[in-house]
């Protein structure tokens, strides 16, 4: 590969995925918006809507992996810009106030995000080799997260018809840019791999079972975490420790995708599930200490920048085989996309769980994941990693030979 068609990739690579997550967090924020707007709509009323974008959401994730299975994969890549405009015209010409068009803008908005993550991820998938698809990953979503704090500034700063209207004008540029890349896939394989075939494979499994544990445990010690800080310690200490956690989950995206490419996706992934366990062993115990909220933002904000480096866009990939990527990274994906509905679902309910109780109960689940993972094969090449051991030995031994030949 040539230079200049590998600088071509990256951007292609670049755009695909920022336009997407761009796009999910921009219909969050308008999806926040119209339920605001709904002021006399109760929390059965919210939960519905809710359940109509994340169904909508996870059912196009399903249908476009498993049944587009002969559509080419740069027009879909494509079409879901199309759904997304679409939602947002809608939602600015048409009264979300009313709770039937309330349903359709939800389940546009969720279709248009779900048809467009198996293709984007599947094609981030098939033009990254598995030595660099975690640093790639880590970099294309550190300078997405950027982008969501500029997101929600301007969500706060303008009225919610000037955010719709900006929201589709940055569909149009989104499509314009996919449409200007000529980005291009071949057809997908006939023989492509069935639901069942993917949730049956062991090693697809092994990691799979902590993912789940992880993204369950985050989903309900959330309100938690939120509802005790805020008796015990104030709004201010909320905030603080939420810098702090945003400052380093930044981080820990752009280094743990070098780390992960480096030294293997098991190891990071193992030091990432005891040392949360161990975080949240501590704010058990100890939970009204202000040093151990310190210690917990400090390792979950780390944990969390790798957990979703290498389970969003790097392991999925390294486990399929080629032309049957859209499938894995469509499963593997599931579970960080149905968290905040979960999270919506708890709230009224986990109040009444002592806190020390809870805690117990994320350290004890989160060290269990530790088991699959010990089981887990290692993705990243034998002989790649032996190959840079090696090469680390070389290197350690003409320094100590250069030491003593002074």
């Amino acid at each position: 590969m040539n230079e200049e068609h590998s600088w071509r990739n990256r951007i292609r690579l670049f755009i695909v995925l920022f336009t997407l997550f761009c796009w999910r967090r921009l219909s969050r924020e308008q999806i926040e918006n119209v339920l605001e707007s709904m002021i006399h709509l109760e929390y059965e009323g919210k939960i519905f809507l809710y359940g109509v974008y994340y169904l909508s959401t996870v059912s196009f994730i399903i249908i476009s992996a498993f049944v587009f299975k002969k559509i080419k994969r740069e027009f879909s890549i494509k079409v879901w810009p199309f759904l997304a405009i679409l939602s947002s015209i809608y939602v600015i010409f048409l009264e979300t106030k009313s709770i039937i068009n309330s349903i359709f803008y939800f389940f546009l908005a969720g279709a248009s995000f779900g048809v467009g993550i198996p293709f984007c991820l599947a094609y981030f998938g098939e033009n990254t080799s598995i030595e660099n698809r975690g640093r790639y990953g880590g970099v294309i979503f550190f300078f997405t997260s950027f982008m969501f704090v500029v997101i929600a500034i301007i969500s706060e700063t303008y009225n919610t018809q000037h955010f719709m209207i900006l929201t589709l004008f940055w569909m149009f540029l989104s499509l314009v840019l996919l449409l200007a890349l000529n980005v291009k896939t071949p057809f997908i394989k006939q023989d492509i791999a069935n639901f069942k075939s993917i949730v049956t494979d062991r090693r697809f499994m092994l990691y799979f079972i902590p993912w789940v544990m992880f993204c369950f445990i985050d989903a309900f010690e959330g309100p938690v975490l939120k509802n005790f800080i805020m008796k015990n310690f104030g709004g201010d200490f909320i905030v603080h420790l939420l810098f702090i956690e945003t400052g380093i989950t930044a981080f820990a995206i752009i280094a743990a995708g070098f780390l992960i490419d480096y030294y293997g996706r098991r190891q990071i992934l193992l030091y990432g599930f005891i040392t949360l366990g161990i975080a949240y062993a501590l704010v058990g115990v100890v939970p009204e200490n202000s040093l151990s909220w310190y210690v917990y933002s400090v390792i979950n904000g780390f944990a969390l920048g790798v957990f979703i480096v290498t389970f969003v866009f790097t392991i999925w990939g390294d486990l399929s085989p080629s032309g049957m990527k859209g499938e894995y990274y469509a499963v593997g994906s599931l579970p960080y996309f149905l968290i905040v509905f979960v999270q919506k679902l708890l709230d009224p309910y986990i109040f009444v769980i002592p806190v020390s109780a809870a805690f117990s109960f994320a350290s004890f689940f989160l060290f269990l994941a530790v088991w699959p993972l010990f089981n887990a094969p290692e993705t990243l090449p034998e002989e790649l990693l032996e190959a840079r051991r090696l090469r680390s030995y070389v290197e350690k031994a003409k320094r100590i030979r250069e030491k003593y030949a002074k």
